[in-house]
């Protein structure tokens, strides 16, 4: 590197700044909503503020700059996605394995005597990854509802706004801040495997936040989502495009949504129906099945960059 060149940007502590920014901003935003706009429309606007908002501001900064992933994918990613979807029963595992190490919360009426700020759980906020493994669907108010509620056609319009934000919103936010900007940025500096791991943990740092005050729900979320990041990251490496992560994001949590809406037509112990764990070869075939796809992935390539136009004199 030539003396006058630009240092390539955001550094390490740089990418962790501002997470934290956007994590901060994010949760001042759904404090200050959620008694107006409910607690999704809260996520939603404080995560567009928070992500979105920090991504437009480190875009211009990025060095050297590049197409932040924002590149079309090849048909073939379709098959790669269908195989790694399954991997929701994974990540929904590691919510029993955390459970045999820490407590599941009390119910909601005995949590009520805590104290301090309010948790996502405490203000009846959705946890975003809830719709992995909860057995019920989530209520008009942010709680749950089961089937035989009166106000199933409520329960139905929540569950489809928390959709929108799971499965649309949050995974187009994320993928551009992590595997865009933060990932575009240190991947100079770290090389490909560090940058991978570095926003898997920066990722789950973000996500963990959602469990703040209840130690189980913070080890959940972040482990979970550290597993994910890494899955994310690697999509991000094979195909050159955020979008795979997008597309794979909404196929998990349009999943995850199903299987809780009909897990009494299809359970599966320690998924969406009773039981601590589900069955380890389910368990192995979902992630052998998520890794075949992640390989395939590679195989299959990132799709070329358009041909910049000739200028034309």
């Amino acid at each position: 590197m030539s003396a006058d060149a630009t240092p390539p940007s955001p550094t390490p502590s740089g990418a962790l700044v501002a997470t934290l920014a956007a994590t901060c901003i994010t949760w001042a935003s759904f404090l200050i909503l959620l008694p107006v706009a409910g607690a999704t429309l809260g996520l939603a606007v404080g995560a567009t503020l928070g992500l979105g908002g920090m991504a437009a501001l480190l875009v211009r900064t990025v060095e050297p700059p590049g197409d932040f992933g924002l590149r079309g994918l090849r048909p073939a990613i379709a098959l790669v996605i269908a195989l790694a979807a399954p991997a929701v029963v994974v990540t929904s595992e590691i919510d029993n394995w955390v459970a045999e190490i820490l407590p599941r919360p009390e119910a909601l009426e005995q949590a009520s005597a805590k104290t301090g700020p309010p948790t996502p759980a405490d203000a009846g906020a959705p946890d975003p990854d809830a719709i992995d493994a909860e057995p019920s669907l989530p209520s008009a108010d942010g709680g749950t509802a089961s089937e035989t509620d009166e106000d199933v056609p409520l329960g139905a319009l929540a569950a489809l706004e928390v959709l929108l934000f799971a499965a649309l919103l949050r995974p187009v936010l994320e993928e551009f801040f992590f595997r865009g900007v933060i990932h575009q940025g240190l991947a100079p500096v770290l090389g490909t495997l560090r940058t991978v791991f570095a926003t898997a943990l920066l990722f789950a740092t973000l996500r963990a936040s959602f469990g703040l005050g209840d130690p189980y729900a913070m080890t959940t979320l972040g482990a979970q989502a550290l597993v994910e990041g890494l899955f994310l990251g690697g999509l991000r490496v094979a195909t050159g495009s955020i979008f795979a992560g997008v597309a794979y994001q909404a196929a998990t949590q349009t999943l995850g949504l199903v299987a809780v809406s009909f897990a009494g037509a299809m359970p599966l112990a320690g998924f969406n129906a009773e039981g601590a764990h589900t069955p380890f070869a389910i368990v192995l075939a979902c992630a052998l099945s998520a890794g075949f796809g992640l390989r395939l992935a590679f195989r299959v390539g990132a799709a070329p960059l358009p041909e910049p136009k000739a200028d034309v004199d």
